[in-house]
């Protein structure tokens, strides 16, 4: 008997596709399930073949790494059925869509525009700024070289100097400030120099933040003012005001302005503006300074005490004070510490004789009390040679009617006579005889 066929399985929704065919056939949805099963399969592998075995060393550890698998990227190309593609299919749906979207990428382009643009400059200055740097620095290389700089002077390397230097960029004016440091070096050169417009690129550069560039500008401005016959073109040329800006950031930079105020005022006539310094040196006088700068300030005072018609201006501006303020340290510390150094005094003293020397300083000296410091200077007995400049100071300030009555209500009696007889001990006869000579023309005046 024919085994009985079994009959097929029925879905619930109608006849099976072998009912209808009598072969087995796929349905659209499990044609698309596997065609999307295939093309994920291909992605995947392509993704896998990206991850490779890598054994090294990368960083020069001292033990073997091992990875699992690297990645490497590549550089993405761009996709023209990205955005391009949904756009357009926006702009086919509407029109009014079509504004909006453009409206909307203009927008966000410049917005992204305005934000990078800073550091796009930034980048483009920082790239322009790569050439002026190596000439900056080939240039400071060849100024450290001593048998090189009268070559680079005669060839114009000043100007170039002073073009880089106006450039904002840190390293190029640190550069440049060091060749201006370095050239400023040769004294035989000095005024030609001076002829090639230093001075005033210096004091341009001296405005820049970088201290290490102030540094070099006040190195350089200090070499340049000891070129003799230079001085009133230097202060004409704003050094002054540069230096004393400078001179607040460090102890270098003070060294380096007072010895720039010391060669200005070492002249033998005053020039124009001489008054500028008398300003700068009473100015640098309030700081708290050592011993060895207080000298050197003193030192700045007395060569601008010798020149004439100088003297009532330095009078006038307040040296009195400074002078007193001085000598009443001086000689405190002096008597505590025995090895304190008394140049200070000694140029004290210096500076009464030069001042004397004046008709019209003497009777401002008198009216500010000057008598009472002379006095107290000549009664010093530690030094000799403090004790004979007080002398020829008391000596000249006799000369003059008005400051005789002066002497006399300030005591200056006793201590003229007393040193003139040689009581005190120490007093050397020069400083008698000087004071002998004082009571001469006193006595003369007094009693005609």
């Amino acid at each position: 008997m024919p085994r009985a066929r079994k009959a097929p399985r029925r879905s619930g929704h109608g006849a099976s596709s072998r009912d209808l065919t009598g072969d087995a056939l796929l349905t659209n949805a499990s044609m698309q399930d596997e065609v999307k099963t295939a093309a994920m399969k291909k992605r995947l592998s392509g993704v896998r073949a990206l991850f490779k075995d890598y054994k090294g060393d990368p960083f020069n550890s001292l033990g073997q790494e091992r990875t699992s698998g690297l990645l490497y990227l590549s550089r993405m190309v761009r996709d023209p059925g990205g955005s391009e593609m949904k756009k357009s299919a926006s702009i086919s749906v509407d029109g009014t869509l079509e504004l909006e979207a453009n409206d909307t990428d203009e927008a966000q382009a410049t917005q992204n525009v305005s934000v990078a643009s800073p550091n796009a400059r930034e980048a483009c200055v920082e790239g322009d700024f790569q050439k002026e740097r190596r000439f900056a620095r080939a240039l400071a290389t060849l100024s450290d070289r001593e048998h090189e700089r009268a070559v680079m002077i005669q060839e114009g390397a000043i100007k170039s100097i002073a073009k880089l230097a106006r450039l904002p960029d840190t390293q190029t004016q640190t550069f440049c400030a060091t060749a201006f440091a370095n050239l400023s070096c040769e004294a035989k050169l000095g005024e030609g120099i001076i002829d090639q417009s230093i001075v005033p690129s210096v004091v341009a550069l001296s405005k820049a933040r970088s201290k290490e560039v102030k540094a070099n500008c006040a190195r350089a401005l200090s070499n340049l003012a000891a070129c003799p016959g230079c001085e009133f073109r230097m202060v004409l040329e704003g050094a002054i005001p540069a230096l004393l800006t400078m001179s607040s950031l460090s102890k270098r930079n003070m060294e380096c302005t007072l010895y720039a105020l010391s060669n200005l005022s070492s002249v033998d006539k005053p020039y124009a503006r001489i008054e500028d310094v008398n300003s700068a040196v009473l100015n640098l006088s309030k700081w708290d300074v050592s011993a060895k700068m207080e000298a050197r300030i003193m030192g700045c005072v007395c060569n601008l005490s010798c020149l004439d018609k100088n003297q009532l201006s330095l009078v006038d501006d307040g040296v009195v004070r400074l002078v007193s303020r001085v000598v009443n340290s001086a000689l405190r510390k002096s008597t505590t510490d025995q090895n304190w150094p008394l140049k200070s005094l000694a140029l004290c003293t210096q500076v009464f004789i030069n001042l004397t020397c004046c008709d019209r300083s003497r009777s401002a000296l008198t009216q500010q009390k000057a008598v009472f410091l002379i006095l107290k200077l000549m009664k010093y007995e530690r030094n000799k040679q403090i004790q004979q400049a007080s002398a020829v100071a008391i000596a000249r300030l006799m000369t003059d009617p008005a400051c005789t009555d002066r002497v006399v209500k300030d005591g200056g009696i006793e201590a003229i006579s007393s040193l003139a007889f040689g009581v005190f001990v120490g007093y050397e006869a020069h400083a008698s005889r000087t004071c002998a000579g004082a009571l001469r023309t006193m006595c003369a005046r007094c009693f005609p």
